[in-house]
């Protein structure tokens, strides 16, 4: 008789324990929909500045590639560029004004940051055309060349990614907005953590052994310093990407950034009900979810065809 009742206790306390798993997790779910709008925020954030800077029309200023703006003088074994070609039209017809001058407020903002058409700061000044053989300014002069090398290899790589192999039309520029927002979204994570650190890294080697004939970076010395220069190139490229992404094009226009986002709400809206749905499954029971999906499919089609 005891068996029996102790039996039936523990089925009892099987269903209830089965029922509340069934349950709505309303609170979770409000938790999942705060985490997922700040996470579509930041994806809209990302993608509105790559949209900002493919139509940019002063890339040059962003990522100089020019050996003569690193030094005061064109470095030995580099030719000078000359003439810098045609600029870069910022934008067409379909899109706003990309920022084809900057107000004086971003500008003074831009050149307290470093970014000017001259970089005469450190390490850059460091160097002087005239050294003499095995001097401390020729130590001086084989640094300043090869973290300026570095970086024209990085940035080069950026104008690429913005600009494609033509400078003056931009195979970006003809992309609609939403396939921007998606290359923008990828390439950041791509660049972050794959291209950029073996390019950095193995471009601080060579040109560590080629920007100067540098007889101690051939020593087990030296060649440890360079590897050492080669892990901390890695890391700041990589944290001037991530301010080029995600704060640079606000600080040059914020506005416009805004405005892009905007002309592209009525497709975000769409996407960010996705992640609602998402939520939905994960949180919600089956039926409830269900429900919101049929819900959220019947706004999708009132929004694109009427």
């Amino acid at each position: 008789m005891a068996d029996d009742s102790v039996d039936a206790i523990d089925d009892k306390n099987n269903t209830e324990d089965t029922s509340s798993d069934d349950a709505p997790d309303w609170s979770g779910f409000a938790g999942s929909i705060i985490v997922n709008f700040i996470i579509f925020l930041l994806l809209i954030l990302i993608g509105s500045n790559f949209v900002f800077l493919v139509h940019f029309s002063s890339l040059d200023l962003v990522f100089p590639t020019d050996i003569n703006k690193y030094l005061p003088n064109s470095a030995p074994g580099n030719k000078p560029q000359t003439g810098g070609g045609k600029k870069q039209k910022g934008g067409n017809a379909n899109f706003v004004s990309y920022a084809q001058k900057l107000s004086g407020q971003s500008f003074d903002l831009l050149k307290s940051l470093g970014y000017t058409n001259k970089l005469n700061g450190w390490p850059y000044s460091m160097y002087k055309k005239s050294a003499e053989e095995f001097s401390l300014q020729e130590v001086k002069n084989w640094f300043a060349l090869t973290e300026a090398n570095t970086y024209i290899t990085y940035r080069k790589v950026m104008h690429m990614i913005y600009t494609g192999s033509n400078k003056d039309k931009g195979l970006l520029k003809s992309v609609p907005d939403p396939g921007l927002y998606i290359i923008g979204i990828i390439i950041p994570a791509v660049l972050t953590g794959l291209i950029v650190p073996v390019m950095t890294f193995l471009s601080t080697i060579f040109f560590s052994f080629t920007s100067e004939k540098m007889g101690w970076v051939y020593t087990l010395l030296g060649f440890l310093f360079v590897l050492l220069l080669g892990y901390v190139n890695v890391i700041l490229h990589q944290l001037s990407v991530m301010f080029n992404v995600l704060i640079l094009p606000l600080i040059i226009n914020y506005q416009t950034v805004f405005n892009i986002a905007n002309r592209n709400s009525r497709w975000l809206k769409m996407v960010f009900g996705i992640f609602i749905l998402f939520s939905a499954f994960s949180k919600l029971d089956n039926a409830t979810a269900g429900v919101m999906a049929v819900a959220y499919l019947l706004w999708l089609i009132k929004e694109i065809f009427f």
